[in-house]
């Protein structure tokens, strides 16, 4: 994808499941790292829809099948899908709307950090509908 950032990870696959590593040792030593949340999708349902203006953030997905979509304020619009088996990055910058949809039969996640904290009182996200929900 052109609007995102996208950077495969290499995934240590064994008998007993897989093990990676999103966030490097040196980033979380950089102090940029302000904010991690890790969030459920069940199937047929949407994360995101929306667009953030400051904020740099970076999601994995992973557990299922997951419909990828982006745009930017020129209306330039860019979709992916994201196998179980991919372990890719998705570095978001800030103006650019995204979107995750399940497009599995189970429930799947998303790893998600930023490079700024989150407020309740001052949330850094303007809706802004890429993907519906079946």
């Amino acid at each position: 994808m052109k609007l995102f950032k996208c950077k495969d990870l290499s995934a240590l696959v064994e008998p007993r499941g897989w093990s990676v590593e999103p966030v490097s040792s040196a980033l979380l030593e950089s102090g940029r790292v302000k904010n991690v949340h890790l969030v459920s999708i069940e199937p047929g349902t949407v994360r995101g829809n929306h667009v953030h203006d400051r904020q740099v953030e970076s999601v994995m997905v992973f557990g299922g099948r997951c419909l990828v979509a982006a745009e930017d304020a020129s209306g330039n619009r860019e979709e992916m899908t994201v196998e179980p088996n991919q372990f890719i990055l998705f570095g978001i910058p800030p103006g650019v709307a995204h979107a995750f949809k399940n497009i599995g039969k189970n429930v799947m996640y998303l790893l998600a950090f930023c490079d700024t904290p989150y407020r309740e009182d001052e949330p850094d996200r303007r809706a802004r509908r890429l993907l519906d929900r079946t």
